[in-house]
C-alpha cells in the first residue's frame, strides 16, 4: 500500500541527493569516485524503476556472462583473486614441492583436480565401498552407528549437522553444536510451496537424481525409488526445519542443552549413543534450532530404515558428482547449474580446479596468496 510506495521514493530521494552532493564535493583528478553515475541510467525515472535507476548503465556495460547467474562488483573482486590464485598454483605445479608443505598439498590437489581423465577412468568407482557399507544396513543401530562413523570421519552430517565454535554468549569458550539438516536443494521453500515453478525444480531434481544413481550401476527401478524416497525424505524434514528468517534469529538459534536431559525427554533417536559412537564425552551443546531437533526425534522414530538408506544413498551420490566422472559433473550442472541458477555453460576446468583447492585446503592456500600479495607494508595499512 502506501507505505511501501513512500518508503522507496524517499529513500531514493536521499540517495540521489547524496549522490550528488558526493560527486559535487569529490576531489579532482584523485581516482575513481565512490559513486560512479556511469553505472546508473539516469533516464529512468526512479519513482517508476529503482533498481535500473541505479544499476542501468551497469547491466548494459555488463551482459551476463554465460558461466554466470548474476556478475557484480564483488564477482570483478572474486575473478581477480581468482586468476591471482591460479598464477600462484600453476607456478607450484611446474616445479617439484617439498613433501608435506602446503605448497606440495596445494600443488597435488590442483593437479588431481585437473585430472579428468583419470576420474573419467573411475567412474564411480571411488563410491562403492561407501555404497555397499550403506546396503549392509538393515536395522537403526547399524544406522546409527554408519551415521556417527560418517559424521565423526569425514564431518558428513548425515542426518543433521554437528560442529564446534565459540560460544556466543561466552567467547573464551568453545561449544559442540548440532544445526538442522542440509537440504538437497538449499532452501526449505522448495519444498514446502508448490507453485508451478518449484513443481518443475522438484521434478527437474528427481531427474536430476535418477540420472547419477543410474551412473552408479543402479537400474530404473532402483534409480526411480532412491530418487523418491530421497526427496521424500527431504520434503518431510523441510517441513519443521527452520525458514531462512528464523535462522537469521541469533536469539532463537542459541539453545544451551544437557544432553543427558534432551536424550530423557527425546527417546526417539539415541542421542548419548550417537556421541558415544564417535568418542565424543559432551556434557553439554548448543541445539541451534532446538524445535526443529524435538521434531526431528519424533520423526525419526517412526521413519522406515529402508527410507533412510535411500535417502543417505542418493545423498551420498549427489554429494560427489562435482568430484567423480565428466558425466557426473555435466548431469550435476545441468541441474543445479542450468536448471536451478540460470547458467548456460561451466566455467573452466581450471578455475573449478581452483575452486576445490579453496574449499579442501583454503587456510593452506590462504597462506600461499598471502605470502604473495599481503606485503607486510599492506598489512601495516
Amino acid at each position: 500500500g502506501i507505505k511501501k510506495t513512500i518508503i522507496p521514493l524517499g529513500l531514493g530521494a536521499l540517495i540521489a541527493q547524496g549522490l550528488t552532493t558526493a560527486s559535487a564535493q569529490a576531489p579532482k583528478g584523485k581516482g575513481k569516485p565512490a559513486i560512479d553515475f556511469a553505472d546508473m541510467d539516469l533516464k529512468v525515472r526512479p519513482q517508476t524503476d529503482f533498481y535500473h535507476y541505479v544499476n542501468g548503465g551497469w547491466i548494459k556495460k555488463n551482459p551476463l556472462k554465460p558461466a554466470y547467474s548474476r556478475f557484480g562488483t564483488f564477482d570483478i573482486l572474486q575473478d581477480t583473486a581468482t586468476s591471482q590464485i591460479r598464477h600462484i598454483v600453476e607456478e607450484l605445479i611446474a616445479k617439484p614441492q617439498t613433501k608435506g608443505t602446503n605448497d606440495y598439498r596445494v600443488a597435488v590437489l590442483y593437479k588431481q583436480s585437473l585430472d579428468s581423465a583419470e576420474r573419467n577412468r573411475q567412474g564411480y568407482k571411488p563410491l562403492i565401498p561407501e555404497l555397499q557399507a550403506l546396503q549392509g544396513i538393515q536395522t537403526k543401530e547399524d544406522l546409527l552407528k554408519h551415521i556417527a562413523q560418517q559424521d565423526q570421519v569425514y564431518g558428513q552430517g548425515c542426518l543433521f549437522g554437528t560442529g564446534v565454535a565459540a560460544d556466543e554468549k561466552n567467547s573464551t569458550m568453545n561449544i559442540f553444536l548440532f544445526t538442522q539438516t542440509s537440504l538437497g536443494l538449499g532452501s526449505r521453500d522448495y519444498y514446502v510451496e508448490s507453485t508451478h515453478e518449484v513443481k518443475q525444480i522438484l521434478a527437474g531434481y528427481e531427474a536430476y537424481l535418477v540420472r547419477i544413481l543410474k551412473l552408479s550401476g543402479y537400474s530404473d527401478t532402483e534409480a526411480s525409488r532412491i530418487a523418491k524416497a530421497t526427496i521424500r525424505i527431504e520434503t518431510e524434514l523441510a517441513q519443521f526445519s527452520y525458514s531462512n528468517t528464523e535462522l537469521r534469529d541469533s536469539q532463537k538459534n542459541y539453545n544451551i542443552v544437557t544432553i543427558s536431559d534432551f536424550a530423557r525427554d527425546n527417546k526417539g533417536f539415541d542421542w548419548s549413543g550417537y556421541l558415544r559412537l564417535r568418542g565424543l564425552d559432551v556434557a553439554t551443546a548448543n541445539f541451534m534450532q532446538l524445535n526443529f531437533f524435538k521434531a526431528f526425534d519424533k520423526w525419526y522414530s517412526s521413519a522406515k530404515v529402508e527410507d533412510l538408506r535411500d535417502f543417505l544413498t542418493g545423498r551420498t551420490i549427489s554429494g560427489a558428482a562435482n568430484s567423480l566422472s565428466d558425466d557426473f559433473v555435466q548431469a550435476h550442472f545441468d541441474f543445479f547449474g542450468k536448471q536451478l541458477s540460470g547458467r548456460k555453460e561451466m566455467h573452466p576446468r581450471w578455475r573449478r580446479s581452483i575452486g576445490v583447492v579453496q574449499s579442501v585446503l583454503g587456510e593452506a592456500l590462504g597462506e600461499v596468496y598471502v605470502k604473495r600479495y599481503f606485503s607486510p607494508e599492506a598489512k601495516e595499512r
